[in-house]
Parts: C-alpha cells; sequence; structure tokens
C-alpha cells in the first residue's frame, strides 16, 4: 500500500508542478515594464535585442515532462507581447 501513495504522490506533484510553470505567462500583460516581468516571472533564460526591441526567453514545463519557450517583446522599455515562439511568427 505505501507504493500506491507515493506514486500518487510523486504524479501530483509532478501535475502541479507542471501547470505552475506554465501559468508564470499568465502574471504578464502588455504595457509592464521589463523589472516587472521579471518580478512576475523571475529571471529569464535568455535575452536578445535588436532594431530597438528586446526579447526574453523563458523556458516554462508545460505539462508533466515536457518544456516550452515562451518569449516577451518589449518596445521602448513596455511590454507588447508574450507567448509562444509562433505566436510570434505570422505577426504583420
Amino acid at each position: 500500500m505505501p507504493i500506491k501513495r507515493m506514486v500518487v504522490v510523486l504524479l501530483l506533484t509532478v501535475f502541479v508542478l507542471g501547470c505552475a510553470g506554465s501559468k508564470k505567462i499568465n502574471r504578464v500583460n502588455l504595457g509592464m515594464t521589463k523589472v516587472e516581468v521579471i518580478e512576475a516571472m523571475g529571471e529569464p533564460d535568455s535575452t536578445s535585442e535588436a532594431m530597438g526591441v528586446q526579447y526574453l526567453r523563458y523556458k516554462l514545463i508545460t505539462d508533466v515532462v515536457f518544456s516550452d519557450d515562451f518569449y516577451v517583446r518589449l518596445e521602448d522599455g513596455e511590454v507588447t507581447a508574450y507567448g509562444r515562439f509562433k505566436d510570434f511568427v505570422y505577426e504583420y
């Protein structure tokens, strides 16, 4: 019986941790500053900048074992977009 409990506790822990990672992006809002984003999400895994546009990249757990890259785009010091890479591909 103790093994079944340990498996259930382990599965619940992994599930909860996975959900927590992907929900971090929900703390970001348009118009936030870089400092506010870092306060909400933590330090980014990497940053890049070109032509006055800065991207913060976060690798977040999206489910039990998978992770995905989420980006926050800042222009003139404020968030103008955020989401997965595919959310940025079709911008005009």
